[in-house]
Parts: C-alpha cells; sequence; structure tokens
C-alpha cells in the first residue's frame, strides 16, 4: 500500500461512520413524544422552561408542613417534587411506606411512555426542611420536601397544575 492511497481509504469510513451516526431525513432526532404525539402527556416539565420570574424566598426555606400539590419525579438518580403552579423543583423525601407507592406509579408511567423521568401528580403532606448542604444529589437543590399523608396519586399531571399563581 502507497502513502498516497491511505487517505483514500480512510474516506469511506469516515462516511460510513457519520452516515450511522446522523438520523436520516425522515427520522426525528428526538423520539420523546410531545403533547402533540402523546395524548397523557400535558404541558409539563417544560411548561415552566424560559418563565424568567423571581422564586419567591420562601419556597426556599424550611416551612411548617402543610397540604401540597404537585409533579413527583422518580427516576435514576433523581427523586423530585414541584409543587402546582412553582417552577422551583424541590428533592423529594419521605418514608418509604409513603413514597414505595408513588415510585411504583412513577416507574409504570415511564415504562409505558419511555419516558425515564416522567412526572406524575401527588397530594400530599409536604414539610419543607431547607437545603441539604450534604454531598449528594439533594444538595443540587435549593431545598427538600419531605412528603408524607398521601392523599392522591395519578399518572396524569393537570395541564392547570403547572400554570403560574397569580
Amino acid at each position: 500500500m502507497t502513502r498516497g492511497s491511505l487517505p483514500l481509504l480512510t474516506l469511506p469510513l469516515l462516511l460510513a461512520i457519520t452516515a450511522c451516526s446522523a438520523p436520516a431525513d425522515n427520522e426525528q432526532a428526538d423520539q420523546r413524544p410531545t403533547p402533540a404525539t402523546d395524548p397523557m402527556q400535558g404541558d409539563y416539565p417544560d411548561a415552566m422552561a424560559g418563565a424568567e420570574r423571581e422564586v419567591d424566598p420562601a419556597l426556599l426555606a424550611p416551612a411548617a408542613p402543610r397540604a401540597m400539590r404537585g409533579a413527583y419525579v422518580f427516576g435514576h438518580e433523581a427523586e423530585t417534587f414541584q409543587e402546582c403552579g412553582n417552577s422551583v423543583d424541590w428533592w423529594a423525601d419521605g418514608d418509604d411506606a409513603d413514597l414505595e407507592p408513588l415510585r411504583k406509579l412513577a416507574r409504570e408511567q415511564a415504562e409505558q411512555s419511555g419516558d425515564p423521568y416522567r412526572p406524575i401528580y401527588v397530594e400530599a403532606t409536604g414539610e419543607l426542611l431547607g437545603k441539604d448542604e450534604a454531598a449528594g444529589f439533594p444538595s443540587a437543590f435549593d431545598n427538600v420536601v419531605r412528603l408524607s399523608a398521601v392523599t392522591r396519586s395519578a399518572a396524569k399531571v393537570p395541564d392547570v397544575c403547572m400554570l403560574p399563581l397569580q
């Protein structure tokens, strides 16, 4: 093999690799369902994306237990809760007896939808514990919410839940 023929041999290989990695014209690069293609998917979690609003400092501080409703997400290295009307996600914590039924429903919905972080709707008592300064995933969030006394859960988060508070 001569020196001049080496670049000619690598060109077809490069073209083959490029063709395999790029989506075809009739394929979509992102195969995740959208509200238009998935009737179960509401305007979440992107309903609040890009919303430039000030975050109420009360949402970031510890607070006494109270009734809460919102979107709960459980997936690989994620367990979060976003209260209806707010754009702030909190790390979710609680007793396994309270959270395991939510985790089960979230796993079922993730499996059915193909979205590993599909939110479910939850009504429960929530207590804001403040920021977890310890290392780990909870430390990436501005607050931790301890969920207990779950009164309702549903596979679909109502669209109105994700509307900003007036």
